[in-house]
């Protein structure tokens, strides 16, 4: 594994991060759309017993260690009562945890980190001075390629990885 190896890695995609393609990077379970406890218990399971993709991510043994993750869904991370910073949807998690601020307190105590939701705030962050990037947008999928953190009304994926 790379992080084995002291390498860095890093999921970029233009579906929601929890979703089944990137989270086979991080996560281990039993169904694809456990992507929150609120998703475990729709099928029916105990989100006691089993985490859910969203609190491997930030939680888990690989999930913890990425240093760049952008994607989508956004409210797959924070509880419901949560309104998100956009103000497009509420959160989806019935455990009143907050992934996001989670995430963030985390790597406060490992080094610098940058949570974004917009490109503006994206290409402000100090890339020289940054060891993890969160990069959130509250659309579920990816209407195309160019969707992701709202680039696809100002900007271009191409920006991200070019």
């Amino acid at each position: 594994m790379p992080q084995d190896a002291g390498r860095s890695t890093g999921i970029v995609t233009t579906t929601r991060v929890t979703h089944a393609s990137p989270a086979g990077n991080y996560a281990h379970t039993a169904e694809r759309h456990w992507e929150s406890d609120n998703d475990v218990e729709d099928y029916n399971a105990d989100p006691d017993a089993c985490d859910d993709i969203a609190e491997q991510l930030v939680l888990g043994n690989t999930g913890s260690k990425i240093k760049v993750i952008m994607g989508g869904g956004r409210k797959k991370f924070l509880p419901k009562d949560a309104i998100d910073p956009e103000g497009e949807t509420s959160g989806r998690r019935k455990d009143d945890k907050n992934l996001i601020d989670t995430w963030i307190n985390q790597k406060n105590l490992l080094g610098t980190n940058s949570y974004v939701w917009n490109r503006d705030q994206l290409f402000t962050v100090d890339t020289a001075n940054t060891d993890y990037l969160l990069g959130g947008d509250a659309r579920a999928v990816a209407e195309e390629d160019d969707h992701v953190l709202g680039l696809a009304h100002d900007g271009r994926l191409g920006e991200l990885v070019g």
